[in-house]
C-alpha cells in the first residue's frame, strides 16, 4: 500500500463498498473503502493544502486497486492507494510526481523487450526511458529524449557489490 497525507482521488470510476474485503488480510481497520475500475493506467492524487503527490501506476492484467482512509495510522488525514493481484507474480510499476500545480508527468507506459523491462515517463521535456535487465545484478539504464524523440542523455549503473 501507498499512505498518504490528505485525500486521495482518482478520475477513474470508483465503487464504494460497503463492507471491508481486507478483514483477515491485516487491513480490517480500511474505512470509506472505493474500487477503483481503472481504464489502462491509474493515475491518483494525495491532496493537502497545496501540496499534491501524484500516483501513476501501470498494473498488470487483473488487478485490483481500491482507494481508502487508514485511521490506523494516527491521523485522519492519511490515505492509502492499494494495489493487488492474485497471483504467483506481477510487475507493478508506480511513479510518484509531487507538485505544487499541473500535472508534471503525462504519461507512463511499459513494455518488455529482450528481456528487459522498459518504463517511459512522458513530461513536458520529453521522455524518460528507464531499461531494467531482468538480471539481479541491479544494473538499470536511463535515456532521456526529446520531445522529438532523439535521444539526448544516457546513463547506465550497475548496484554496489559488498566485496
Amino acid at each position: 500500500p501507498l499512505h498518504g497525507r490528505g485525500k486521495v482521488t482518482t478520475e477513474d470510476a470508483t465503487i464504494a463498498l460497503e463492507e471491508n474485503p481486507f478483514t483477515g488480510l491485516g487491513y480490517a481497520h480500511f474505512e470509506d473503502i472505493r474500487k477503483v475500475k481503472p481504464t489502462g493506467l491509474l493515475r491518483a492524487t494525495f491532496t493537502e493544502e497545496d501540496r499534491r503527490l501524484e500516483i501513476l501506476q501501470v498494473a498488470p492484467e487483473g488487478s485490483e486497486a481500491y482507494l481508502v482512509r487508514d485511521p490506523a495510522k494516527g491521523n485522519d488525514k492519511t490515505s492509502c492507494l492499494l494495489a493487488r493481484v492474485r497471483g504467483t507474480s506481477a510487475t507493478f510499476v508506480t511513479v510518484l510526481a509531487p507538485t505544487r500545480g499541473e500535472r508534471t508527468v503525462g504519461d507512463v507506459a511499459t513494455r518488455h523487450s529482450n528481456g528487459e523491462l522498459w518504463v517511459e515517463i512522458a513530461h513536458a521535456k520529453g521522455t524518460d526511458r528507464l531499461i531494467l535487465p531482468d538480471r539481479l545484478d541491479g544494473s538499470i539504464r536511463l535515456e532521456r529524449l526529446s520531445p522529438g524523440g532523439r535521444i539526448v542523455a544516457r546513463e547506465a549503473a550497475k548496484a554496489w557489490k559488498q566485496q
